[in-house]
């Protein structure tokens, strides 16, 4: 209701600044009686877009069309993004610091966390890549992940070894007794890496 009344007041002062310059401009001889009358439309036409600026969706200079509601449509959508990428580097940053309650594979999740959802405000940034993020990158963070959270510690870091990644049922396999594959396939940092980084990590192969 403020933003309605302010408009208003600001179309009614705009056309009187308008009427009292034109009425300046005829008295002073720099403007004939049609040239007041047509500075007075113009005036009243400006008072009008100042007015019903949130109702008109296009208007048309110089023959160049200009759609209003999807420009703003564009601008809001990029704002959102731009918040999401501000609040995912907030988390990357915040989140590795350790505290007395975290131990190295809940810190190691968090990290997988905030992989994905960089990977995927990334992905929906770069909508016409095929790899917004370098395979080798995944791979890296994936191998980290999997060694953090002792889902596989065999997988190292990919500089020193050769070794493919494991898809999610090596990894069960690699626990011996029936509780503790329960155990692990239960798991939040099995979860995440089979519904989420594995797939991103098969996905970029094939971009590859």
């Amino acid at each position: 209701m403020t933003g309605t009344i302010m408009k208003n007041l600001l179309s009614v002062f705009t056309f009187i600044i308008f009427i009292l310059l034109g009425y300046y401009f005829l008295r002073e001889g720099l403007f004939s009686g049609s040239e007041f009358i047509a500075f007075v439309t113009l005036g009243l036409v400006v008072t009008l877009l100042i007015k019903l600026v949130d109702q008109i969706e296009s208007f048309s200079i110089g023959g160049n069309e200009v759609k209003l509601s999807k420009e703003n449509e564009k601008a809001e959508r990029n704002i959102a993004r731009l918040k999401e990428i501000a609040d995912a580097l907030v988390d990357s940053l915040i989140i590795p610091l350790p505290t007395m309650a975290d131990s190295p594979q809940d810190l190691a999740y968090d990290t997988g966390l905030n992989f994905v959802k960089i990977y995927e405000i990334t992905s929906s940034l770069n909508t016409q890549a095929d790899k917004p993020i370098s395979h080798q990158k995944i791979e890296r963070a994936l191998r980290d992940y999997l060694t953090g959270t002792t889902l596989n510690m065999q997988s190292q870091a990919m500089y020193t070894t050769n070794d493919p990644l494991p898809d999610p049922s090596m990894v069960l396999n690699k626990f011996s007794s029936t509780k503790q594959r329960e155990g692990i396939k239960n798991s939040k940092a099995f979860e995440l890496y089979k519904n989420k980084l594995y797939p991103i990590y098969i996905n970029s192969a094939k971009k590859s």
